[in-house]
């Protein structure tokens, strides 16, 4: 059982931050990118969740831009019931979280069309299910997507690569 007055989201694997931080060491090792900028999310800090560029064969470079969502705590987070268990459904507000970081990844897309653009989530079935209903979208810009799972491992997936549901 959680001690609820001593709970922090930070102990919630799907947290923004610890996300964040295990695709951050993906990208710089495995595919050997230089971290620009990253937020902190414990700090609500705006501007892009992960910048990073590296270097190519030809001496250019390869920036990407990664839109870092987490997962909605089953528990209040601030305030006076923070640890207390909610009673609606997580899914429903991942939706829209979802939503705003594809928004967010539009915008700086549309100012630089070289620009790479990825999601990075935690792999929850909400994630995955919306993730393959937009492949079309995702082939026609260019998205990549990554997905943490609960042991922090990291699995990219390539522009329009077919995202499998659970049990597939």
């Amino acid at each position: 059982m959680v001690n609820e007055k001593k709970w922090e989201k930070t102990q919630d694997w799907f947290w923004e931050g610890n996300v964040q931080n295990r695709i951050i060491e993906y990208m710089v090792k495995n595919e050997g990118f230089q971290i620009i900028r990253s937020a902190d999310p414990g700090k609500k800090e705006r501007g892009p969740d992960i910048f990073a560029q590296r270097r190519l064969s030809d001496g250019s470079f390869e920036r990407r831009r990664v839109a870092v969502k987490g997962y909605p705590s089953e528990r209040y987070v601030d305030g006076e019931r923070r640890g207390e268990k909610k009673r609606t459904d997580p899914s429903t507000q991942a939706r829209h979280w979802f939503g705003e970081a594809l928004l967010e990844l539009i915008l700086a897309k549309s100012k630089d069309e070289n620009l790479q653009i990825a999601l990075g989530l935690p792999d929850k079935k909400v994630y995955r299910n919306l993730l393959e209903r937009i492949k079309w979208f995702r082939e026609k810009v260019g998205l990549l997507c990554y997905l943490v799972d609960e042991h922090g491992e990291v699995t990219m997936y390539s522009v329009g690569e077919h995202i499998p549901q659970f049990g597939e």
